[in-house]
């Protein structure tokens, strides 16, 4: 039983590091689920200190995941539209331009969705901008937590 823990274990480790740039897989989570995993082992277990601090982070990064990117762009002049044109062409850019579009398709979506609101272009490209740039710095944050919840899981291991 414990073998099978483990190797779900991995495989949601490296399924979380994907998930903290892919938009579709929830990265941190999964990361926190296998360090969950390998406390159930009998040979290895977490203390209930960095289980909390793991829990905290993850929730954290959840809530804010979903409000800073309003919050950015709001701040910055955008609407609405603005946001729910960079969340859909975030989702978008995996099936069109994966890794080319991972930074485009985001800020044209935020464009467009300020141009279609009736935003002047100097307005909606300050608001595009600025959901670039949380896009960017909170994939970085993601992917930095998942590798370190990776080398915590793989660390108790060895």
């Amino acid at each position: 039983m414990d073998t099978t823990l483990i190797l779900i274990g991995l495989i949601l480790s490296i399924a979380g590091i994907a998930g903290s740039i892919l938009p579709m897989l929830p990265g941190i989570q999964l990361n926190f689920l296998a360090l969950l995993l390998l406390h159930r082992t009998t040979a290895y277990q977490f203390s209930p200190l960095l289980l909390r601090i793991a829990w905290s982070v993850t929730a954290i990064l959840m809530v804010l995941d979903y409000l800073l990117p309003v919050w950015w762009t709001r701040k910055y002049g955008g609407t609405t539209r603005g946001s729910t044109g960079a969340t859909i062409w975030t989702i978008l850019w995996f099936f069109l331009i994966p890794w080319i579009g991972m930074l485009i398709w985001p800020f044209i979506g935020a464009l467009a969705g300020e141009l279609l609101h009736g935003q002047t272009m100097k307005k909606s490209f300050k608001a595009a901008r600025w959901s670039l740039i949380w896009f960017v710095a909170g994939t970085g944050i993601r992917l930095a937590i998942a590798i370190i919840f990776t080398i915590i899981f793989l660390n108790k291991l060895y």
